[in-house]
């Protein structure tokens, strides 16, 4: 049998049939099975080895449409189908990111006899479909016939949390630029030089269609987490001209100062079909990130490859490289390394990619390499 892997926690389980006979005997335990009842709040009892023994009926609520041999001897991770849980060598917990999982790091201070609460973000993944959940997790010690197991309450507060952070980047965002607008007013008002003026009047310009794009943005991923999006594919005719405007678009963009935006000779110059606007969205988001990351002197790269599937995969490059903690949460709603109110910009790549544009967003960002964002998706023609 091969040994179990793992990059973090013990890939250690207790075999099925063990946690199967143990829930019984569990069960018939009247004054435990009453009170972990009892409780509104969804409960996950855990084993020594992070493996679900009982659950109440508030958690099976939680889940909609689970059942309890689906549960079972499963990690938290896997029962809520955390993205990184289906890519782990041993299943959740032995993931390389999961050593930043607040969840995992609340379940193993309960195993170590300390009461832990988290809240923690889960990028999961259902059916090829990409969504986000956010859960607040308490763990707390508990002792049964002289055993040690983690007594874990699960509450989800996604909705609530989103749409807080929602509002708080919206405004955030709309209030930067509406003072941009009227510094720019106030200074219209003191000018007379007509070139003056005019400089300024452009800067109004293109500062209200900025006002213009977060608000279009953000309806875009309101109505994304809605299933409202609506989207029509059409046929672009080059790839290359296609790139070509997102470049020249952001080349002026402030962000761009002092660094080159650069196509890659070697990209491949094809038609494809699919929705102008949403991918114009993605790339841009991803060339925006980039640009964001890069330094002053740096060289971004776009361009684009056609894969043996029949696929054509976009990508933007810059030389600087993240850490582990980031690359773990890259993907995440509201996660921003540019501080508070941000972090829209690489869940809506990987939301909208992955849920409109039917197909995948990945990233590698490595010493020596730097940081390469991809979009792959169907030619379609």
């Amino acid at each position: 049998m091969e040994e179990a892997k793992t990059y973090y926690a013990s890939p250690v389980r207790d075999a099925q049939e063990d946690i199967v006979q143990y829930n019984k005997w569990l069960k018939e335990q009247k004054n435990v099975v009453t009170l972990l009842e009892a409780v509104t709040a969804p409960i996950l009892l855990l084993n020594n080895n992070m493996q679900a023994v009982y659950c109440n009926k508030a958690f099976f609520d939680l889940l909609e449409e689970y059942d309890e041999e689906s549960v079972l001897g499963c990690r938290l991770g896997e029962i809520v189908n955390c993205e990184n849980s289906k890519e782990a060598p041993s299943g959740c917990g032995t993931h390389h990111f999961c050593k930043y999982c607040p969840a995992l790091t609340t379940i193993m201070s309960g195993l170590e006899g300390i009461p832990d609460e988290r809240d923690c973000r889960i990028s999961t993944l259902v059916n090829e479909k990409y969504d986000f959940l956010e859960l607040r997790v308490s763990s707390n010690p508990i002792d049964i016939s002289d055993k040690k197991y983690v007594c874990l309450s699960v509450q989800d507060i996604s909705k609530f949390k989103q749409q807080y952070m929602m509002e708080k980047i919206f405004i955030h965002d709309i209030s930067n630029t509406a003072t941009i607008i009227q510094i720019t007013t106030d200074l219209l008002k003191s000018l007379v030089s007509d070139e003056q003026i005019n400089y300024y009047i452009n800067n109004l310009y293109n500062v209200s269609l900025q006002l213009t794009d977060e608000i279009k943005s953000h309806r875009e991923i309101i109505l994304t987490e809605n299933n409202e999006l609506q989207t029509e594919q059409v046929k672009i005719d080059s790839s290359i001209d296609l790139m070509k405007i997102m470049a020249s678009k952001y080349q002026l963009h402030k962000i761009s100062k002092d660094k080159e935006i650069r196509i890659d000779e070697s990209s491949a110059d094809t038609s494809f079909k699919s929705d102008t606007t949403i991918f114009k969205r993605v790339f841009g988001n991803m060339l925006k990130n980039a640009l964001e990351a890069a330094v002053s002197g740096d060289i971004v790269r776009i361009g684009c490859n056609i894969t043996e599937e029949d696929r054509i995969s976009f990508y933007t490059h810059n030389p600087q490289v993240m850490n582990e903690d980031i690359k773990a949460n890259i993907f995440k709603k509201v996660y921003s390394t540019k501080g508070k109110n941000r972090g829209l910009g690489t869940y809506s790549i990987k939301l909208l990619t992955e849920n409109y544009l039917s197909g995948s967003a990945t990233f590698e960002s490595e010493p020596e390499k730097g940081t390469t964002f991809t979009i792959t998706l169907p030619i379609g023609l």
